[in-house]
């Protein structure tokens, strides 16, 4: 039977949304950072040889510790995770405030392994690939959970394919008739669903709204939902899927220490917009790329302007010698995004070691609109202050932001019930030893969210909290 033949001949009833940003996923990462070891700092840095810290050779003191945490001796990096479970989906289509209960944390070892290493320029420039994979650790996160836990929240997949219908098809009636025919057809008319926390985050093979649009529409398309984080479990997957990112060791020039000259072989930020649909990815980029080579193999800018796109700054591990951090560059690969982290006032820490620390935080002013005068306009970001968009490089609309919208406009906290911004909660630092630049402790904290907005569409009951129902019934 055709699609259309099938569309919504058992739907009933109606449910409207204002627009609502709603709040998915909070996903903090602990990390004590050791490019050298703590201790050894603290006795020795200052004693004349901040060179120890330059990777500019594998007999570089400090590059053990950079190549892999696969070590017994390696300080752990945790990768946490907290999700919204939406206790009122139903009552959300009849006009209430979401309800949401924070669950978590899912806790991962996260293991990081740099191979393929190589340097140039006689030691300044070294280059590399990655391979992180995270692996569940029921110890360190919340008692009782498991990665089968279930949650309902937003359905993103279909949330994207509102997406692709909104710029495939010009008529709303169009848009609208074809939704409600998906929707009929998979998940009922809803925009949310059941998932277990696992396959919400990390992906999941043949998902019911993907498999009905390639096979009903004749689209050809994977039919896998994406992860929202690569685990790159085996090398050969680490292969295939990440590219070289190349550095200054700092050997020529401290101020340059571990300072970007291509991200994942990018002098500027691309975004995979247009993927192989067969494997849903695009071939690696290539730095030598014109902009229509790398366009025909589906690679775009990512924003709107060559200083949105432009990328400097560390990767957070290590920063310019300084024996007062004011101001930290860094790249936020997560955000796709160049920004300084401030020391906010003067924010001094002491560590395990007694060393005094300066505090970094990411400013508010990262978080603001389009609206603000001298904002950068080409990261698209016409969204309340304290989001930052990411659909153009997310595939579908998915904004990120301090957990619990911290530093957000009231609008958005206002709109849900059950967050609760906190700055020693939710807040994101890095702390930074002044005089070699190491981080050495830090935690990098973000929020995932989506938007909805009034589809106009049908409801088929879907009592998404009731635990008998059967949520694909039709």
């Amino acid at each position: 039977m055709s699609a259309k033949k099938r569309c919504c001949t058992t739907c009933c009833g109606s449910w409207s949304l204002k627009l609502m940003w709603i709040s998915g996923i909070c996903s903090f990462i602990a990390v004590a950072i050791a490019i050298v070891l703590p201790a050894y700092i603290g006795s020795q840095i200052k004693s004349g040889i901040l060179d120890e810290i330059v990777l500019s050779s594998e007999k570089s003191s400090g590059y053990k510790d950079w190549q892999s945490n696969l070590y017994n001796d390696s300080q752990p990096t945790y990768f946490q995770l907290y999700f919204f479970n939406i206790t009122n989906a139903d009552q959300v289509l009849l006009g209430e405030k979401p309800n949401l209960t924070e669950i978590g944390p899912y806790s991962y070892r996260e293991y990081t392994i740099r191979f393929n290493v190589s340097w140039s320029d006689d030691g300044n420039i070294i280059s590399y690939k990655t391979q992180e994979y995270f692996v569940f650790d029921p110890s360190t996160s919340a008692p009782g959970v498991s990665e089968d836990d279930e949650i309902v929240n937003v359905n993103l997949a279909l949330v994207g394919a509102r997406a692709v219908l909104d710029q495939s098809l010009p008529r709303e009636w169009e848009r609208s008739t074809v939704l409600r025919c998906v929707m009929c057809n998979t998940v009922g008319s809803t925009p949310f669903v059941r998932s277990s926390v696992k396959n919400y985050f990390w992906g999941h093979a043949n998902d019911t709204v993907l498999s009905f649009v390639a096979k009903e529409f004749g689209i050809p398309m994977s039919t896998a939902f994406p992860p929202l984080q690569v685990n790159a479990s085996t090398m050969d997957e680490a292969y295939l899927t990440t590219n070289i990112d190349i550095q200054y060791t700092g050997k020529n020039n401290l101020s340059q220490i571990l300072e970007y000259i291509a991200y994942q072989n990018m002098t500027r930020l691309h975004s995979c917009t247009n993927p192989n649909p067969n494997t849903s990815v695009c071939p690696l980029f290539q730095r030598e790329w014109t902009e229509e080579e790398a366009k025909a193999n589906g690679w775009t800018l990512t924003w709107g302007s060559d200083k949105a796109n432009t990328i400097f700054g560390t990767d957070g591990t290590q920063f310019p010698y300084s024996q007062v951090p004011t101001v930290a560059p860094v790249f936020v690969s997560a955000t796709m995004k160049s920004f300084a982290l401030e020391n906010m006032n003067g924010e001094i820490v002491t560590d395990l070691y007694g060393l005094s620390l300066y505090r970094v935080r990411i400013p508010r002013e990262v978080g603001f609109n389009d609206s603000h005068p001298g904002t950068e306009t080409g990261f698209y970001n016409n969204v309340p202050d304290g989001l930052w968009n990411s659909s153009s490089f997310g595939g579908f609309p998915l904004y990120i932001s301090k957990p619990h919208y911290l530093d957000g406009e009231p609008e958005l906290i206002n709109q849900l019930i059950g967050l609760n911004p906190s700055y020693e909660a939710h807040d994101t630092f890095v702390d930074i030893d002044g005089f070699s630049g190491v981080a050495m402790r830090a935690r990098k904290r973000l929020q995932f969210s989506t938007v909805l907005t009034n589809w106009d569409m049908k409801i088929l009951e879907p009592h998404l909290n009731d635990d008998n129902e059967n949520e694909n019934e039709n």
